[in-house]
């Protein structure tokens, strides 16, 4: 049996609680194999803490963004099954737009082919097209709600890392944050 639970950060703690004796009851079935796969941003592991506390014992695993090669992949692959392949040039630019992020190359894959609508294939021309869509669903969609459930100390870390432009740009204590670890914060780098 497989059990799968994505954006479990979403869920609230009674929703989680059955999944606890869930696992227990699985381990004690040593004639079957069972897995149960959950995902979610990585306040997750808190959040699945709070719902039992043994969850702090299971596996967790942070998740990168993907290679240039494995993010052209996944665009290229179920593109071409659907009938619509995209050109050499345009899965390049578009792997390079998503710069390797599981979301990101998902949204221009799609903007990709919504901008291809009449065509056999997909262009460099159109991955280029579908870059202001690719933008514009980032910038109004996910960064926007992002942004709204900031708190104030975090809005003032983004603000700062925005002057940096496209430039990475990490986060560091402060002189003061380093002399009182105790009022110290870590916010992460911002990424789609």
């Amino acid at each position: 049996m497989c059990v799968t639970i994505d954006e479990v950060e979403n869920t609230e703690p009674a929703e989680l609680t059955p999944i606890g004796p869930l696992v227990q009851q699985l381990s004690k079935m040593p004639d079957q194999t069972n897995m149960i796969g959950l995902a979610g941003l990585p306040s997750m592991q808190q959040h699945l803490t709070e719902a039992f506390t043994y969850s702090e014992r299971w596996l967790f695993s942070d998740l990168d963004n993907l290679s240039m090669s494995d993010a052209a992949a996944a665009l290229a692959i179920p593109a071409a099954e659907a009938g619509r392949a995209f050109t050499a040039e345009a899965v390049h630019g578009a792997a390079q737009i998503s710069a390797g992020h599981p979301f990101a190359v998902q949204l221009i894959g799609f903007s990709a082919w919504n901008a291809s609508e009449n065509s056999n294939e997909i262009t460099l021309g159109h991955v280029q097209a579908a870059n202001a869509q690719f933008r514009n669903e980032l910038e109004h969609g996910l960064y926007r709600q992002r942004w709204e459930s900031c708190a104030p100390l975090e809005r003032g870390v983004l603000a700062a890392a925005a002057h940096h432009g496209d430039s990475p740009c990490r986060s560091e204590p402060s002189r003061s944050d380093s002399e009182d670890r105790s009022n110290s914060s870590s916010v992460g780098t911002p990424e789609p």
